[in-house]
């Protein structure tokens, strides 16, 4: 609603002007009163990819890292003794999927919510991801740990069941995290009153009031 500011004017012109309503100027607009959880799937989900990408990448790299010796066979193909390469690989997992799940979903979630118009806040939406990859890092790190010997162990069941449940409940804690922040910071913004002064056209005369969304 518009903010408007209501003041008397004072001394000769009383009479012919008793009463005057001048707008405020406007530092934000007005918050919009719903949202559409489109934007905050969409935003999940594109969090859920950075997060995925993101973790396959760098475990690969640990798992080169731990490779022992990193010597190659005449054929081209890496030869890592004690399957250090797929146990590093899982352990990259392991740690890096829960990390980035907890950081890049409420991330994405935020970002394309400020940038359609959302007033969640980050914080929020990063406690709601971390409840929930918390939910589900248990049934992923056991799939990992139940891998046969020498396999990394991502195509396991199990593996595959923590994964998803790791992409749906973050996102889930992190859109109702964003959600719930953006409807208090819609409460707050519609109640908002501030002081103001207004000074006469005629007299010069500073009067004091307030401004606010009624």
């Amino acid at each position: 609603m518009s903010a408007f500011f209501l003041h008397h004017i004072h001394g000769p012109a009383q009479a012919q002007e008793p009463l005057r309503i001048r707008p405020v100027h406007a530092a934000r607009s007005a918050p919009p009163a719903s949202r559409s959880l489109g934007w905050d799937v969409l935003g999940a989900l594109w969090g859920v990819g950075a997060s995925s990408g993101a973790s396959l990448f760098a475990s690969l790299m640990v798992g080169l890292i731990t490779c022992e010796e990193n010597e190659f066979s005449d054929g081209g193909g890496l030869d890592c003794k004690d399957n250090s390469f797929s146990d590093g690989m899982a352990i990259g997992m392991g740690v890096l999927l829960p990390l980035t799940s907890t950081l890049l979903v409420p991330a994405a979630v935020s970002a394309v919510g400020e940038m359609t118009g959302g007033r969640g806040r980050f914080g929020f939406a990063l406690l709601g991801a971390f409840a929930g990859t918390a939910l589900a890092t248990p049934l992923f790190a056991y799939g990992l740990s139940q891998r046969d010997e020498g396999e990394v162990g991502l195509l396991d069941p199990l593996t595959l069941a923590g994964m998803g449940s790791m992409a749906l409940l973050s996102s889930v804690g992190a859109i109702l995290g964003y959600r719930l922040s953006h409807r208090r910071e819609v409460r707050r913004e519609s109640a908002l009153w501030l002081p103001r002064c207004c000074m006469s056209p005629r007299d010069r005369r500073v009067t004091p009031g307030f401004a606010g969304r009624f």
